[in-house]
């Protein structure tokens, strides 16, 4: 099982560059989407947790507190 910094190509076209945890997404780490859409930020057991930012491909940012990969009531529209 992978710990520690590592790149992660999936079949589906996206990314992770980040930190590992017992083979999981666990730290920082960017998430960045086949559509170009990107995460950054802080991830728990393999789901977005704590303070992170999406970037859409429409230019679009949101930053905030995420939760279980679901944006929480502490989100912040950006641009």
């Amino acid at each position: 099982m992978p710990i520690g910094m590592g790149i992660a190509g999936y079949v589906n076209g996206d990314t992770f560059e980040g930190v590992y945890l017992d083979g999981k997404r666990n730290g920082l780490g960017r998430y960045i989407f086949k559509n170009g859409a990107s995460y950054e930020g802080n991830y728990s057991q393999n789901q977005k947790s704590g303070m992170g930012t999406m970037n859409y491909p429409d230019k679009s940012i949101y930053e905030g507190d995420f939760h279980s990969s679901t944006s929480k009531s502490k989100m912040e529209y950006i641009s």
